[in-house]
């Protein structure tokens, strides 16, 4: 399981399952590669489904996988497909590198009843400002969700730290965000708001802190 960013060669491996999906097979990569490098990338490749940034497919797709056209008569050990959380995680990853400009503070409202007051750290908002300026949509995350928290978010006077009122759903929102920082890099904000937050989290692969 990914915790503290990608390695080059996790990068590398995702980018390849992403620029292959297309290629028939429904988006199945298949293992191609001589058995040393076969064994890292199968290693690799588990990681990245442990954190649902691909799919591995299963023993009856390995069998049809197995066909003249795509391996000849020898079943592959292992295929994989890019997941939508993956396709996330890159292109955050390519629009982050090319941000130039912040995105400004959006004035604070008052925060709301009847939801979980929590507290972020300036830099957290940031972060959180800073992907929406990066990434306006995601595939398995929900974007209007943070834009609406954000909305709603109140700066505490004296301070870098700003008040949030969060339902569960706009947790997990934010906690996908954070996931797909720590991603590329960014673990400090992921980490603080797992403690801060990881009672309002549930066990769901779209949205989980690893």
């Amino acid at each position: 399981m990914v915790t503290m960013g990608l390695a080059g060669d996790y990068w590398e491996i995702l980018e390849d399952l992403d620029a292959r999906r297309g290629r028939g097979g429904r988006g199945w990569v298949v293992e191609d590669t001589a058995a040393r490098e076969r064994r890292r990338r199968a290693g690799v490749v588990r990681a990245l489904a442990e954190d649902a940034l691909c799919e591995l497919a299963p023993d009856a797709v390995l069998v049809q996988l197995s066909g003249p056209a795509v391996r000849g008569s020898r079943a592959p050990v292992w295929a994989a497909r890019i997941a939508p959380a993956g396709r996330d995680a890159l292109r955050y990853r390519r629009e982050r590198a090319a941000r130039t400009t912040p995105l400004l503070p959006e004035p604070p409202e008052p925060v709301e009843e009847g939801r979980r007051v929590v507290q972020l750290h300036g830099i957290d908002v940031d972060t959180l400002r800073g992907f929406l300026a990066t990434v306006p949509d995601l595939e398995a995350g929900d974007i209007p969700l943070v834009r609406e928290v954000l909305r709603r978010a109140r700066a505490v006077p004296g301070t870098r730290r700003w008040t949030l009122a969060l339902t569960p759903a706009e947790a997990r929102a934010l906690g996908y965000v954070f996931w797909l920082d720590s991603l590329v890099g960014g673990n400090r904000s992921h980490l603080h708001f797992r403690r801060t937050c990881g009672d309002l989290l549930h066990d769901d692969p779209a949205y989980r802190l690893p």
